[in-house]
Order: C-alpha cells, then structure tokens, then sequence
C-alpha cells in the first residue's frame, strides 16, 4: 500500500521530535523564543524561522497543511480542519520559536521553478520569502526521507 507523502512528512517530523526531546534541546529554550538557539545548523535555523513564521501566523492554533497541488499549503488551524484525507497536522519542534524574520509574499511560480525536487512552502497561499527583498524563497525537497528546508532562488 503506497504511503501519501504528506502523511510520510507528518511521521518524519513526529520522529524529528523524538530525536530532539532526547537530545535535550527543547528542555533548553525560554518560554517565547524571539531568536533561534545558537549552533543550529543552516537546515535548523531554517526550520526554526518557518516555524515561528507559523506561530507568527495562527498563535497558539495548530497549523494543518494541504499538499494536494504542486506546493504544501499550511492554510487551516485549530479545530475545524477537516477531513483529514485533505489537512495533516503539523507537529512543532520548536514549541516557543516566535519572531520570524521570513515574510509572506504573493507572487506565483510555475512548476519547477526551484528545479524538479525543491518545492516552495506557503502559508495562507502566500510563499515565504527568506529575505527582505524576497530573492530567495523557503522550499521542502520531495521525493526524500525528512522535511529539510532550505532557502532557494527560482530559476530564471
């Protein structure tokens, strides 16, 4: 029986999260995380960024994403997202991160703007931009074990 990607990114953050509760690191950090832990690597600070981004976005409402087209969508929170054969629950690594320095942008990008794997994030329908002057923008990669995020320029 064939696996929905979604649901296979849902259980790779769920064991992402076992990993870092015995590593120690979520015991470490404030009650409101307004920046990321030093020694994060690129990968973490990234996640770290997207995640207070979420927070920024829906407050304490858990974020549910769509991944029924060519981009994931965390665009439903809280209670009323349902069925779930259309919204998977998100599971935060970093429970307190706040204060993203990412910003929402709307533009559009055909399919493969980012090469045949990378595949842009959106909250709300709007992509996120790593930077100010959004040059590069936050992708996931499908197709592989893990939801590593990275910041990447569209292809011309």
């Amino acid at each position: 029986m064939a696996t929905h990607p979604s649901r296979t990114t849902a259980l790779l953050v769920g064991v992402a999260l076992v990993a870092l509760a015995a590593a120690g690191i979520g015991a470490t950090m404030p009650t409101r995380a307004t920046r990321p832990p030093t020694k994060l690597t690129a990968n973490g600070t990234a996640l770290w960024q997207f995640e207070a981004l979420l927070h920024d976005v829906f407050g304490n409402r858990r974020p549910f994403a769509s991944s029924a087209s060519y981009d994931t969508n965390f665009a439903c929170a809280g209670n009323s997202c349902f069925p779930h054969a259309r919204w998977d629950p998100y599971a935060y690594v970093f429970a307190n991160a706040r204060g993203s320095v990412y910003r929402l942008k709307s533009r559009s990008f055909p399919p493969g703007a980012f090469g045949n794997y990378p595949v842009p994030l959106k909250i709300n329908d709007l992509y996120i931009a790593c930077t100010r002057a959004a040059t590069t923008f936050l992708v996931t990669v499908r197709g592989v074990a893990g939801f590593a995020l990275s910041c990447e320029r569209p292809l011309p």
